[in-house]
């Protein structure tokens, strides 16, 4: 791998089954109205990084001393800004922020901003035709599970990005979960 990519990689929050659905159900009402690229539903935790075998054996460590998150939605918002043109905001929770340390200290990076949300639309549109598609959108779940840790590999054609490992959270924590995987 050129030294170029390598550090081309994020870390994303994902959900179970039925948040997934929920959220893939808005995701497509807001491109069939706005057109934007298609792309796999997360909640970024951590930029750009170098990947390398060290980081997966600590991201893996971490996930097995991490709970699931229950992450409450807070509403539909929009920015002037590319990747943040459309999205679900999600509640700043103590939980959330406490991952968001941990693997800004893992990764040796961060800057302590932190904004969660989830993207449905990426582009530029006018606030206008946005707030015009968010009236017709249907009522956001009131909570989202994040489930699993994944490490995505970020091409400059949205479309291609793409999940190259996981890493699922525990249900609970027990003495100790590193003896097996919880499944």
């Amino acid at each position: 791998m050129s030294k170029k990519n390598n550090n081309r990689y994020s870390i994303w929050g994902e959900f179970d089954k039925g948040s997934t659905s929920a959220i893939r159900q808005i995701q497509e009402k807001v491109n069939l109205s706005l057109g934007g690229p298609l792309f796999k539903a997360h909640l970024t935790l951590s930029g750009f990084f170098n990947i390398d075998s060290e980081i997966l054996e600590d991201i893996q460590r971490l996930s097995l001393k991490q709970k699931k998150i229950l992450m409450e939605t807070q509403s539909y918002g929009m920015k002037d800004t590319f990747f943040q043109s459309l999205y679900i905001e999600i509640e700043k929770s103590k939980s959330l922020t406490g991952l968001k340390k941990n693997l800004e200290k893992v990764l040796l990076n961060g800057n302590g901003e932190f904004f969660p949300h989830i993207s449905l639309f990426y582009g530029l549109e006018d606030e206008s035709i946005k707030q015009l598609v968010i009236n017709k959108l249907p009522a956001l779940p009131k909570e989202i599970l994040l489930s699993k840790l994944s490490i995505a590999r970020i091409e400059d054609d949205i479309e291609a990005w793409e999940v190259i490992h996981s890493f699922p959270l525990v249900e609970n924590i027990t003495v100790d979960n590193s003896l097996g995987r919880p499944i």
